[in-house]
C-alpha cells in the first residue's frame, strides 16, 4: 500500500475462534506501541491499527498476529509512505486482514 506522507492510514483485520485470539501487530519485527498517533481498537470481531498521521519512519512491513490455545494465524501489508512533495493524494487509504483461527494448526 502507497499512502502519502501526512494521511490517515487504517489496518483492518477480522479475527474469529474460540477462545477469541490475543492479537498483536508489528512494524517490521518489533511490536508497536500505542502512541497519540497510533491507536488499536477492537471491535467484536474486527481489530483496527489507525495512524492519525503517517510519517516517513511509519514504512515497513506491518503484521498482525492472532491466537489461541488452537494455533496461530498472521497476516502482512508493506506500507509505503511517499513524501509530501512527491503526491497530492489526501484520501485515507485502509487495507483488510481475513482470517479465521479456529481452522489454523500449530
Amino acid at each position: 500500500m502507497k499512502v502519502a506522507e501526512g494521511q490517515k492510514v487504517q489496518l483492518e483485520c477480522h479475527v474469529t475462534g474460540s477462545p477469541e485470539p490475543e492479537l498483536s501487530w508489528y512494524l517490521d519485527g518489533v511490536v508497536l506501541s500505542l502512541s497519540t498517533e497510533l491507536r488499536i481498537v477492537r471491535q467484536d470481531s474486527w481489530c483496527h491499527l489507525m495512524i492519525n498521521e503517517v510519517l516517513a519512519e511509519d514504512e515497513g512491513q506491518y503484521t498482525v498476529i492472532a491466537s489461541n490455545i488452537h494455533g496461530t494465524a498472521s497476516s502482512s501489508a508493506l506500507l509505503t509512505v511517499i513524501s509530501k512533495s512527491s503526491s497530492p493524494v489526501k484520501s485515507i487509504s485502509q487495507l483488510r486482514f481475513d482470517y479465521d483461527t479456529t481452522t489454523t494448526k500449530n
